[in-house]
């Protein structure tokens, strides 16, 4: 990650990089899910034109193309491209294809042995362990590296299909990890605004303990989005009843941050400088 930042800075000058620039990840998880239904539709229309019986293997197929092509544009973009191979959707669609690969196939998966899927389970937990240790801002990323994380998450997720006993999932399953688990997205969203804003505060760079300090912070205001806003909203018995309200309530909040956004394009002047 700190190597796409170093390359865009360098680029763009030395200047503050943006408190919403972690927002790329949501939205090429998003196009990913723009895309996806018309690959669904036109792999059942090729189905129905052959009159072949439904199975999730024409899927998986598709899928794997999917995962195929976008890999190998992200080991060649990596070397040649590095901020495109780090926020773009093409070079991250396989991440995704992957997820849908095994969602596409957990039949499968769910016949695995407990033994075996017992230590795919841990196996996959030291890969992304591994991942979060050796990665540095000298890690050409994604490239071949991203493979190390998505496989051990591949892992951890297939060794769930059988739900071993002694499996990592009963590690995953305990309270205080669910509770990180439910408030992990708001975490995100305010883990780099905070990180980035809080040294420019205080005045001087966090160092360790502070940069612990400020992740702390950044999960007490994930929690008070949480319980605020996420899940009022979520949770709602009116929009529970009625997809209508729903899609309103939604088409609305994305109407007055896109309506916010022109405004404040329009009314205040682009920074210059500091």
């Amino acid at each position: 990650y700190r190597f796409a930042l170093h390359d865009i800075d360098y680029l763009a000058g030395d200047t503050l990089p943006s408190p919403f620039r972690h927002f790329w990840s949501l939205g090429v998880e998003e196009q990913f899910y723009l895309l996806w239904p018309a690959v669904i539709a036109a792999t059942t229309w090729v189905i129905r034109r052959r009159a072949a019986a439904v199975t999730p293997l024409p899927y998986l197929i598709a899928l794997a193309l999917v995962a195929g092509s976008s890999f190998a544009l992200s080991l060649s973009w990596t070397e040649t491209l590095p901020s495109w191979a780090f926020f773009s959707l093409p070079t991250r669609a396989w991440e995704l294809a992957a997820g849908g690969m095994i969602a596409l196939s957990t039949t499968v998966w769910s016949r695995l042995p407990r033994i075996p899927a017992t230590l795919v389970g841990w196996i996959g937990s030291l890969l992304i362990i591994a991942a979060c240790v050796r990665f540095d801002e000298h890690t050409r990323y994604p490239g071949a590296a991203a493979l190390l994380p998505v496989a051990g998450t591949v892992l951890v997720i297939v060794s769930g299909c059988s739900a071993p006993r002694f499996g990592v999932g009963r590690g995953l399953a305990l309270t205080p990890v669910r509770a990180i688990g439910r408030g992990s997205y708001s975490w995100y969203l305010w883990h780099w605004p905070v990180l980035l804003l809080a040294p420019r505060a205080l005045g001087h760079p966090l160092g360790p303990s502070g940069s612990l300090g400020a992740i702390m912070v950044a999960g007490g205001l994930a929690m008070l989005t949480l319980w605020l806003v996420e899940n009022p909203v979520r949770f709602a018995e009116r929009l529970h009843v009625s997809a209508a309200r729903s899609l309103a309530c939604g088409g609305a909040a994305t109407a007055i941050a896109g309506g916010t956004a022109l405004a404040l394009l329009v009314l205040v002047p682009a920074p210059i400088g500091r």
